[in-house]
C-alpha cells in the first residue's frame, strides 16, 4: 500500500499589509517585495519598491510591530530612502527594487535589483525566444548601507556585469581553512548561484566576478527541475527558479532524527517562474522552500551549500484577485521571511500580484515536517520521526 504523504502546509494566517498610496508619485501604481528583519526591539524592519507611472521603481521604508501585521504610526517613509544621482540615472533609469536585507556589524545592508528597462526590452526584441540572449543585461545588484534606516548610503553595483538579481547574503560566514567567507546567493540566468567573498568590498570588484562568471557551472546550488518551476512548459523555456528570502537556521529539535543533530541547518524559500499565458513574455510565480546545510568539503572553487530537502509542490500560491492577471503574470514573490518571537512559526513576507505587500504566517514545525518528506530532488522519502 502507497504511502500516504502530509499535503503543502495551510497558512495560519494571510494579509495583506501595505498597499499603494495613490497621491505618492514614486508609488503610486503598487508596492511589491520587500525585504524585512527583526530589530532589537522586537519589532520588524521592512524595505520595498515602490513603483510610480513612470515605472521607476524607488526604496521605500516602514516598520512593522512585533506580530508584523500593521505599520507602526509615523514610521513610514513619506519619500523613498534614496534619491538617485544622475550618473545613477544614466546607468539605471528603472531605480530600484526587491530589496532584502542583512545585518552585518553595526551596518544594514539593502541588495537591490537595479534596473535598465530599456536595455531589457532591446534584449527581449532582439533575441525573441533565445533567453539567454535575453538576459544579457538590463537587471544588475547594487548595495546600500544604512545604520538607522532614516538615510542610506548607495555603494554602488555589487555583483557580475552580467543579468543578474535576486541577491542576498547568508546570514552565517562559510569557514574555508579559517578563513571567513560570506556566502552572496544570485541569479544570473535560471538558477540560483552562490559566489564566496573574503570580504563585502569584494563584491565590487570586478575581476572575481568575471571569473566566477566564466565557471558559473561550479557555483549553481539549485538548478529548475520541477514542473511548476517551469520545466516542460513549453516555447524552449527551461524554467526558472530565483532566491526568494535569506535563509534562516533550524534547530535540530524541528528536524528528523535522521539528521545529523551536530550540524546547522537552514530553511530557505525561493520564487520559480513557470506556465505563461499565450501571448505573454510574464510568466506565472510561485513559491517553494528547501532545507540545506554545508558540504562536508569545502574550498573556494565551487558553491558551498547542500540541498538536503525540496519542495515537490508551491508552498504559496496566488490566491487574492489582486494576484491574478498582473503584467508579470499570477504573481506571488517572496522576497523576506522572518520567525515570530516564540520561534513557533514563521512569517513570509512577499510580492502580491506587484501592488500589494503581504504576509503569508505558517505553522514552523508544519512547514519542516512537509518539506523533510523530500529529499534534495523533490523526491518523497519514507517518513521520518522527530
Amino acid at each position: 500500500m502507497p504511502h500516504t504523504h502530509l499535503p503543502p502546509p495551510q497558512t495560519l494566517e494571510r494579509i495583506a499589509i501595505l498597499k499603494q498610496r495613490p497621491g505618492l508619485m514614486w508609488e503610486g501604481t503598487g508596492v511589491s517585495n520587500p525585504g524585512a528583519l527583526r530589530l532589537s526591539d522586537g519589532s520588524i524592519a521592512l524595505m520595498y519598491r515602490g513603483c510610480g507611472s513612470n515605472n521607476v521603481g524607488h526604496l521605500g521604508f516602514c516598520r512593522l510591530e512585533k506580530e508584523g501585521r500593521k505599520v507602526l504610526n509615523g514610521t513610514r517613509s513619506k519619500n523613498p530612502l534614496h534619491v538617485q544621482s544622475e550618473a545613477e540615472k544614466k546607468e539605471f533609469p528603472g531605480g530600484y527594487g526587491d530589496p532584502r536585507l542583512t545585518k552585518a556589524g553595526e551596518w544594514y545592508y539593502i541588495w537591490a535589483n537595479a534596473r535598465n528597462n530599456e536595455q531589457m526590452n532591446i534584449n527581449r526584441k532582439t533575441h525573441a525566444n533565445d533567453f539567454s540572449g535575453q538576459y544579457m543585461g538590463g537587471r544588475q545588484t547594487v548595495a546600500f548601507r544604512t545604520k538607522d534606516f532614516k538615510s542610506v548610503e548607495y555603494l554602488g553595483l555589487h555583483g557580475p556585469d552580467e543579468f543578474d538579481k535576486n541577491s542576498f547574503l547568508h546570514p552565517d560566514p562559510v569557514i574555508i581553512d579559517g578563513t571567513p567567507y560570506w556566502a552572496f546567493f544570485h541569479r544570473i540566468q535560471y538558477s540560483i548561484q552562490v559566489a564566496l567573498a573574503p570580504s563585502l568590498d569584494y563584491l565590487k570588484k570586478r575581476e572575481p566576478w568575471r571569473k566566477h562568471v566564466a565557471h558559473l557551472q561550479d557555483f549553481i546550488m539549485m538548478q529548475p527541475k520541477l514542473r511548476w518551476e517551469g520545466v516542460g512548459s513549453g516555447d524552449n523555456w527551461p524554467g526558472s527558479i530565483s532566491g526568494g528570502a535569506p535563509p534562516l537556521p533550524i534547530e535540530s529539535d524541528k528536524l528528523p532524527t535522521t539528521y545529523d543533530p551536530s550540524r546547522q541547518y537552514w530553511l530557505m524559500f525561493y520564487n520559480a517562474s513557470g506556465d505563461a499565458r499565450e501571448g505573454k513574455i510574464a510568466r506565472d510565480r510561485r513559491v517553494g522552500a528547501v532545507i540545506f546545510t554545508t558540504k562536508d568539503h569545502l574550498n573556494l572553487t565551487s558553491q558551498p551549500f547542500k540541498v538536503v530537502a525540496r519542495t515537490a509542490e508551491p508552498i504559496l500560491l496566488p490566491h487574492e484577485k489582486y494576484e491574478f492577471g498582473s503584467p508579470n503574470g499570477d504573481v506571488v514573490f517572496a522576497t523576506a521571511a522572518v520567525k515570530t518571537l516564540d520561534n513557533k512559526a514563521i512569517d513570509v513576507f512577499y510580492g502580491s500580484g506587484d501592488v500589494v505587500i503581504s504576509k503569508a504566517r505558517f505553522d514552523l514545525q508544519e512547514l519542516v515536517d512537509y518539506i523533510v518528506q523530500f529529499d534534495e530532488h523533490a523526491s518523497p522519502v519514507k517518513m521520518l520521526a522527530r
